[in-house]
């Protein structure tokens, strides 16, 4: 049996078919105009999941969000032994046991700017309260900055491929949608 969420994907699926098929029969049809449309659906289906979580989440079970093809749903939860990212609705284990530790800083700015294609060094600067040289490490030494260390060791534990560019920022995956 299928759920409001999956009937509801399969109606978005057949519905880009229908744009992409009507944008190439008239030549005036604007994409644009529909995304309004889409988007306030969207939020809305996204309303309805997030309720049937919290129901979910009282009855102590931890559920993935909307799972839509092609994208990861991820989220930052505290738990009784620490914090954790869940991907997929899969427990990747505990990140940090306490909000001291920069780990759990850095993934904190990192969930809160998901919606961001990156975040830029700046941010990080500011929130962590480093210093330059903290950051970016020597490059002529050869070695990782603090900030890649921190950025390899989370993609290790979450298996989410951050990416550190140093002209950049922290790049985030395109297909990363928050669960909640």
């Amino acid at each position: 049996m299928s759920t409001p969420a999956d009937r509801f994907c399969n109606y978005l699926s057949m519905y880009e078919k229908f744009l992409n098929e009507h944008a190439k029969n008239t030549p005036s049809f604007s994409r644009q105009a529909w995304i309004p449309i889409i988007e306030d659906a969207i939020s809305r289906l996204e309303a309805g999941v997030q309720a049937e979580n919290k129901q979910d989440e009282s009855q102590g079970e931890m559920v993935p969000a909307l799972n839509i093809k092609g994208r990861t749903t991820v989220n930052f939860t505290k738990t009784d032994d620490g914090w954790h990212w869940f991907v997929n609705g899969e427990d990747k284990g505990a990140i940090a046991e306490n909000e001291e530790k920069i780990i759990y800083k850095i993934s904190c700015i990192i969930f809160d700017n998901l919606d961001c294609p990156v975040i830029t060094h700046n941010t990080f600067l500011k929130k962590l309260d480093w210093n330059n040289d903290e950051y970016y490490g020597n490059k002529d030494e050869g070695k990782k900055s603090r900030m890649q260390r921190q950025i390899s060791e989370l993609r290790r534990k979450t298996g989410i491929d951050f990416k550190y560019d140093r002209k950049e920022g922290i790049i985030i995956p395109k297909n990363l949608v928050k669960s909640r």
